[in-house]
């Protein structure tokens, strides 16, 4: 089956949930990118911060830094301890995984703001991230 991205999107707007989500995001991102007719590898840890590999093994390359982000683009952002910057209210060692829709990064919720980073945890650790694009796709 061909990479299909609107379907994707689609599945990932509609199962989103409220707030912060349930702490599944890389099984969000995953069953959205299946929904879209890829395989996502299973193998490794669930962690978002351990996205990246899945995303290579199905045709998503990691784009240079500073790129404008595209619809389908994934980020993978690594995970951090309270203790990384002042202010931080809790451990993320999970890191985290999102994609794009256009307008909006989504995971298991529909985050506010441009940037990647779910919340003020995130924005306050600054964790490195890298972006991926299917490059197989047709847009």
């Amino acid at each position: 089956m061909a990479w299909d991205l609107e379907k994707a999107l689609t599945h990932l707007r509609t199962h989103a949930r409220p707030a912060y989500g349930v702490g599944k995001c890389a099984t969000y991102v995953r069953e959205a990118i299946e929904a879209g007719g890829l395989h996502v590898s299973r193998a490794g840890s669930g962690s978002g911060k351990d996205f990246g590999f899945r995303l290579v093994l199905i045709g998503f390359q990691p784009v240079p830094a500073g790129s404008a982000y595209q619809k389908g683009d994934v980020a993978v952002i690594d995970g951090f301890t309270k203790t990384t910057a002042e202010g931080i209210k809790k451990d993320h060692t999970d890191g985290h995984v999102a994609m794009y829709d256009g307008t909006q990064w989504i995971s298991d919720f529909k985050q506010s703001g441009t940037s990647p980073y779910p919340g003020s945890d995130y924005s306050k650790a600054s964790p490195k991230y890298v972006i991926y694009r299917n490059t197989a796709d047709s847009r």
